[in-house]
């Protein structure tokens, strides 16, 4: 199945506030979405989806080179089908900032990042889990953009999930699944068999991600 996300169950474990508020310069982006608790299905609307006071991506207008950048490499190595061809790179002195562009427009929606810490585990296969909040932008065919990524725990930014706006809700969903099952049932890391229907859950509600956005995300891993 094409980049199947795999959770890396054990870390998400320490997740526990990590916030699902997505943060969009050019509008708002809703954060909006639904939830399984313990009482049912329940609607979840963050209030601080749209945060305009610290813009997390910037037009990279100015011709001053930004140090850190010097060695950006901006061509188009990666690629979904909803989003077209994507250019990023890394700040070699700063792990949070990069470049970017994509050679399609979505004026609309808009795409956004989301940092990610990615491994492989003891059986070879990629896990990956998310470090911060999305950030979020309408961008415009082969533009650049300067683009800062809030970080939120202490593990290397080295991967990022770019997704569209559209479905950006369900990937966070995927990637908290597990810390909202646990949130609802007291005590259940202690019970084995409680542990296990959580991985069960989160393992149901990410492949529920892939299978309905399969063309809608890229995680770009190693980062260069």
């Amino acid at each position: 199945m094409k980049g199947l996300i795999t959770l890396s169950l054990f870390l998400l474990i320490q997740a526990c506030d990590a916030p699902q508020r997505t943060r969009n310069p050019y509008g708002s982006v809703s954060t909006s979405g639904t939830t399984t608790t313990d009482g049912g299905t329940s609607s979840v609307t963050d209030d601080s989806t749209t945060d305009t006071s610290d813009d997390g991506i910037e037009d990279s207008t100015s011709t001053t080179v930004i140090p850190g950048f010097e060695d950006c490499n901006l061509e188009y190595r990666y690629y979904a089908n909803n989003i077209g061809y994507i250019g990023l790179c890394q700040n070699d002195n700063s792990e949070n900032r990069f470049k970017l562009k994509i050679d399609r427009s979505d004026v609309q929606y808009g795409t956004c990042f989301v940092p990610v810490h990615a491994q492989l585990d003891s059986q070879g296969k990629r896990t990956s889990f998310k470090l911060g909040i999305a950030e979020c932008v309408r961008n415009q065919k082969d533009k650049e953009y300067t683009m800062t990524l809030t970080k939120q725990r202490s593990e290397e930014i080295n991967g990022v999930m770019v997704v569209k706006a559209t479905a950006v809700n369900a990937y966070l969903q995927c990637m908290s699944a597990k810390v909202d099952f646990l949130s609802a049932y007291p005590g259940c890391q202690y019970d084995a068999s409680c542990l296990q229907a959580a991985n069960n859950y989160a393992s149901s509600v990410c492949s529920q991600f892939v299978s309905t956005y399969p063309n809608d995300y890229k995680e770009i891993y190693p980062l260069d």
